[in-house]
């Protein structure tokens, strides 16, 4: 929570917690962000279904697995808990969705939830198609890529295009290099643990330099804010922020002529509905649609590759029932959702390989939960992950085996790989349905398999467990855009991403 003080002040354990590791608070929010989720499965092999993790300037959390406890934090409500979402301040402003409560946070979500709806989707299927067409099109044969470079190039253009509404030219290189370079800083432990030790205000402050994080006007930069602006990432964080506010502030004058897309939709919406919506708020909330979905999108989509690649006869049975949906034509985006397989193939790798793996809450005041007292303020996680790799209720809990998705139903504190409750991400239905598109054609188009004796290890891409690594995969052959059609040769273009 805030503080007078430029770092969050340590906060003594309260005696009523759940026991926790036999190690120094330096030494657990150190394996917190460097290594999350191996982490998280020690506490409950070791120490049980409820354990404490002690985190310098922003704990203590306290993690629980048994099923009572996780289905009343992933059924919470706003009346009881507040996000715990801090780290991401490094990334989004005081006002974005992620750090919201209240009033505040329930109009951000519906005007985010409203960009995602209906036609609006549809169209940005042929975005996402067309993203991924132009990627596979520099490819060829006997090319190692990076999975996770590739994720990052086409789901940056189908933000850019698709939310808001940019075509390639110029300014759109220079955003796309200013992401970049904001995100290699951000991805950094350095930089998860100075957003725990921070308050979300002086961390972007700092970030911004000479811009007040609440009204983005100019000010005066402190010698902090003048010294980390030497540094690769911010200096491209400071740029980030120039061009998106100036494309905020010239999409609010002209928004009777702007175009459809995600940003013009968010602000015609506030603006109806009446709500304070200075550039400051509507910098923070695009912000977040432009920083929350690319990494996330590469992390999925490399571990999908990865997985596919390790399993022959599931790539096969998908790329059968792509090939039987579209015998002789171009993938269609409006169709995918009614593929069974391929929805089945997303949610495995979703269920093995989930961003998210459970809740995490604070709370506003008091309760008891697990049995244990728990003071207002603290940190809770209902740890939902264990249940995705439980045998009784997997067939096969451990391996990539689509075909038990096929006619179930899992419940919120079984499966919950974009959050769960009145927090869930808002941008849920268009990653999912971005997933599919590019995995669709990634298969259908490309025959690829990772390099022989490859073996993916898990890692830490700032708060989001991920692959270490680029994930290499190596293009066999490339198809054109029909079904069935004999491999071509592509040549290397300019938006190849790099060898690995």
């Amino acid at each position: 929570m805030p503080s007078r003080l430029p770092f969050r002040s340590f906060q003594a354990r309260h005696p009523a917690l759940p026991p926790t590791f036999d190690l120094s608070p330096a030494r657990q929010t150190l394996r917190f962000v460097t290594e999350l989720g191996a982490f998280f499965d020690e506490g409950v092999r070791d120490l049980g279904s409820a354990f404490s993790i002690d985190m310098i300037g922003y704990g203590p959390l306290v993690v629980f697995s048994d099923e009572e406890t996780v289905k009343r934090i992933t059924s919470a409500r706003p009346e009881d808990f507040t996000h715990a979402n801090d780290i991401v301040a490094f990334f989004v402003g005081q006002r974005s969705i992620f750090l919201l409560d209240g009033e505040p946070h329930k109009h951000a979500r519906r005007r985010t939830l409203s960009a995602f709806a209906g036609d609006r989707m549809r169209r940005y299927g042929e975005v996402m198609k067309v993203a991924a067409d132009r990627y596979i099109d520099t490819l060829g044969p006997d090319q190692t890529i990076s999975a996770m470079e590739a994720g990052t190039t086409m789901a940056l253009e189908i933000i850019l295009v698709a939310l808001f509404g940019m075509e390639r030219g110029p300014k759109y290189d220079e955003l796309d290099a200013a992401i970049r370079g904001f995100m290699a800083g951000g991805h950094s432990p350095v930089a998860s643990l100075l957003s725990y030790w921070l308050p979300a205000a002086t961390m972007r402050g700092l970030i911004l330099g000479d811009r007040d994080p609440a009204t983005m006007a100019r000010r005066p930069m402190s010698p902090l804010g003048h010294l980390l602006g030497k540094t690769s990432a911010i200096r491209a964080g400071r740029r980030l922020t120039e061009l998106l506010l100036e494309m905020v502030q010239e999409r609010r004058a002209t928004l009777e002529r702007a175009s459809d897309d995600g940003l013009s939709h968010i602000l015609r919406t506030a603006r109806d509905e009446g709500h304070a919506y200075d550039d400051a708020a509507a910098f923070d909330e695009s912000l977040t649609l432009l920083l929350a979905g690319h990494d996330t999108t590469a992390i999925t989509l490399s571990r999908a590759l990865y997985r596919l690649s390790t399993a022959p006869r599931v790539m096969d049975a998908l790329r059968a029932e792509l090939d039987a949906e579209f015998p002789d034509e171009p993938l269609d985006p409006a169709r995918v959702d009614s593929l069974p397989y391929l929805d089945a193939v997303i949610n495995e790798c979703l269920r093995l390989d989930a961003l998210a793996r459970g809740a995490t809450r604070r709370l506003l005041h008091p309760m008891t939960m697990g049995g244990y007292d728990l003071p207002a303020g603290t940190m809770v996680t209902g740890y939902v992950y264990p249940r995705q790799r439980d045998a009784a209720s997997w067939e096969r809990p451990d391996d990539f085996y689509p075909e038990q998705w096929l006619g179930k139903r899992v419940k919120p504190h079984e499966f919950a790989p974009f959050g769960v409750g009145f927090r869930r991400c808002a941008g849920a239905a268009f990653a999912t349905y971005e997933m599919k598109i590019l995995l669709a054609q990634f298969v259908r188009r490309v025959d690829f398999r990772v390099p022989a004796g490859y073996v993916l290890k898990e890692g830490m891409l700032g708060p989001m467990i991920a692959p270490v690594g680029p994930v290499p995969v190596e293009v066999l052959r490339v198809r054109p855009d029909v079904g069935g059609g004999e491999s071509v040769p592509r040549g290397p273009g300019s938006r190849v991403t790099a060898p690995v």
